[in-house]
């Protein structure tokens, strides 16, 4: 029997010599092979193929009729050389598809043995695996298109039944949307700007403070607050809004200063202000002459509306008062230390009329009138050297100072 060996897979794929009895050839991709195929991805070793009387052994192996047997990258198969072939037999998985491939049941068609041999490379699992991926996709594709169905529906809605939706829905609409391009109320109509009048009694009613009118008509804001920078910032938010109103604001904190003054003025070295609160002082410590201490206090410092002595002790020999007391004569006991206090104010010269301090969105000083001066501008022969937060530092002819409004 003539035997034929063909090559079904692999560059050389179609090609076929034949195998005569009892003699061993060599196959494969060295020059010293009997049989010699151009694929360099072949195997060194090449193959022995030997047709006998009871068939063809490969590498010493008997090799079926038909049957297909892998060389690296190729593929080899055995049969007749004077006769059809059948199917071929590929090894494991591949078997079920070739056999069902009508290339692959061509006799002698290298072609289709080829195209066999690409088809058979695909494993089940491979095909699976991209079965479930595509139809995982699929899914997600479905609902990403539901969801934008829906959403163009529920647009639609609002669209056209817009006016209808309830204030808090068409609150949050844009103002071109809906047909009429009709917002809610609270996006209908920016909101209107405050009047000067409207503006100080939001400025009063956040701070505490009282906004009159006075017999001339013109407004008055005022008012006591805790620290001297509060009170800074409330006059220059009074004067922007309204240049001609007429301040009159205080502080706590300029109150607790001035009152320590009077006290080191008048020798009470052992006499402490513990706080101002509300314009009202409260004293700790040993008092040397707490009436006329209070005296004094109450002819320089009117603003001040009650002093708290409880926890004052006094010196031996003196005796206690009442600040309310001594507000009812206040000429006859205060009278050397208001003249003390007198002297010293007589050395500096008039400060500029300034109402308040800014900083944003720039240093600069508010008047009373509502003008606004840097630094280096000039106000009443007052030259303004720096502006500080709760401190002006000016000069002029007599010399250089530090005023805090």
């Amino acid at each position: 029997m003539s035997a034929m060996v063909k090559i079904v897979r692999g560059m050389n794929a179609g090609a076929e010599a034949a195998l005569v009895d009892d003699i061993a050839v060599t196959l494969g991709k060295g020059d010293d092979c009997d049989i010699i195929l151009a694929d360099p991805t072949l195997p060194d070793a090449p193959l022995t193929i030997e047709s006998r009387a009871t068939g063809v052994f490969v590498d010493g192996e008997r090799l079926e009729p038909f049957h297909v047997k892998e060389y690296g990258s190729a593929a080899i198969a055995v049969g007749p050389g004077d006769s059809a072939w059948g199917p071929l037999v590929w090894p494991k998985a591949e078997a079920s598809s070739l056999e069902a491939s009508p290339a692959a049941a061509k006799d002698g068609d290298g072609v289709a043995a080829e195209e066999a041999g690409k088809s058979a490379d695909a494993e089940p699992k491979q095909q699976e695996e991209k079965r479930k991926k595509g139809g995982g996709f699929g899914c997600i594709a479905g609902i990403i298109v539901a969801l934008l169905i829906f959403l163009l529906a529920v647009l639609a809605l609002l669209w056209f039944f817009g006016d209808r939706a309830p204030e808090r829905v068409r609150d949050r609409l844009p103002q071109w949307w809906g047909p009429g391009a009709q917002p809610g109320a609270a996006a209908a109509e920016a909101a209107p700007e405050l009047t000067p009048r409207e503006r100080l009694e939001a400025l009063a009613a956040a701070n505490g403070l009282e906004l009159s009118e006075e017999e001339n008509g013109r407004l008055r804001l005022s008012g006591n607050l805790a620290t001297r920078a509060e009170r800074l910032s409330v006059a220059a938010q009074a004067y922007a809004a309204l240049p001609g109103i007429d301040v009159k604001l205080s502080d706590d904190e300029s109150l607790k200063s001035a009152i320590e003054d009077i006290v080191s003025l008048l020798g009470e070295d052992a006499l402490n202000v513990v706080a101002v609160t509300n314009s009202v002082a409260v004293f700790s410590g040993e008092a040397k002459d707490l009436r006329r201490t209070l005296a004094a206090l109450a002819a320089e410092l009117p603003r001040l509306t009650d002093v708290d002595v409880a926890k004052v002790r006094l010196s031996p020999g003196t005796q206690p008062a009442d600040f309310a007391d001594v507000q009812q004569e206040p000429t006859r006991t205060a009278a050397p230390a208001a003249a003390r206090i007198a002297a010293r104010a007589a050395v500096s010269a008039e400060p500029p009329p300034v109402c308040g301090i800014l900083t944003m969105p720039y240093p600069c000083i508010v008047l009373r009138n509502g003008q606004r001066i840097l630094e280096g501008g000039t106000v009443n022969g007052w030259t303004v050297l720096k502006i500080d937060v709760d401190s002006i530092s000016v000069s002029n002819s007599t010399g250089r100072a530090v005023w805090k409004p």
